[in-house]
């Protein structure tokens, strides 16, 4: 079975949506769609169901989903173990939350490979409990996460920090005045808890997303308010398309890299831890 085919199918489950799998997986749409006709043709059954908008696992899709998971995870390992000789080409897995792909990652990798590195590199996209377990079953070499656990057999360090700003397509929004349009961006829990304190009570999330640059390009679209990286709303916020809400200050948003204390590295694997604490 074609490892990444798989991948492709849990990528399509996790966001529900061919045109953003294509997107997270640097594939054309037609790519992703080809591949799950694929899957679906060898395994003789339907995976998803396809309706407007509204893509959801089959009986059978749901079957395969930890079928799926656990071969990934083995292939992954299988990998690992195989590359941890001090090897400068050794694949490196490093798994990262979806918020971090737009807010940091795409600038480093960016930067990384403009630098002459050429590093192999494959990414994985999670959740935070996700990308916990994943390294410490040694599946992952090491993950880009906001809030690790205190644990032994793991060890984080801080690579970056994110700068938000709470900003909104309207003028003069006052953060002591309800907000009807809140756009609640997956910053981790302690930054929601920290903004829905000091934001009033009454006000109203109509939108939940795991990206900025959903949240961005909502406001773009249809306008509301909401807390975004600095650097990607400073040229509308310059031109006036957005606009700070009255009285917020800059939050902070500590990034940490996730990896196992068992776990060796090998070359490869520290150039690319010190690539990100270098940031």
């Amino acid at each position: 079975m074609d490892t990444e085919t798989l991948r492709t199918f849990l990528e399509v489950n996790r966001t529900r949506h061919f045109a953003r799998a294509a997107g997270n997986l640097f594939l054309t749409q037609a790519a992703v769609s080809a591949r799950i006709r694929q899957l679906e043709d060898r395994l003789g059954a339907r995976l998803f169901t396809r309706g407007r908008n509204n893509i959801q696992l089959t009986p059978a899709g749901h079957r395969l989903l930890p079928h799926a998971e656990a071969m990934i995870a083995s292939w992954n390992r299988a990998k690992l173990d195989v590359g941890t000789e001090d090897d400068d080409r050794s694949l490196v897995v490093l798994g990262c939350l979806p918020s971090l792909r737009e807010a940091l990652l795409d600038t480093w990798l960016a930067e990384l490979y403009g630098s002459g590195a050429q590093p192999m590199l494959q990414i994985e996209l999670l959740n935070a409990s996700a990308l916990v377990n994943r390294v410490r079953e040694q599946s992952i070499s090491m993950a880009l996460l906001y809030e690790p656990p205190q644990a032994r057999d793991l060890t984080a360090t801080e690579v970056a920090t994110l700068h938000l700003r709470l900003v909104s397509s309207r003028r003069r929004v006052k953060m002591d005045a309800p907000i009807e349009d809140f756009i609640d961006v997956d910053w981790g829990t302690s930054i929601r808890l920290y903004v829905e304190a000091l934001l009033n009570p009454r006000t109203t999330t109509m939108l939940r997303v795991d990206t900025p640059m959903l949240a961005y390009r909502f406001l773009q679209n249809t306008g509301g308010t909401a807390l975004l990286p600095e650097t990607m709303v400073a040229d509308d916020l310059h031109s006036r398309r957005l606009h700070l809400v009255t009285a917020s200050a800059v939050l902070e948003r500590p990034v940490y890299l996730l990896r196992s204390a068992d776990l060796p590295g090998g070359k490869a694997a520290e150039r690319i831890a010190a690539s990100l604490a270098a940031r």
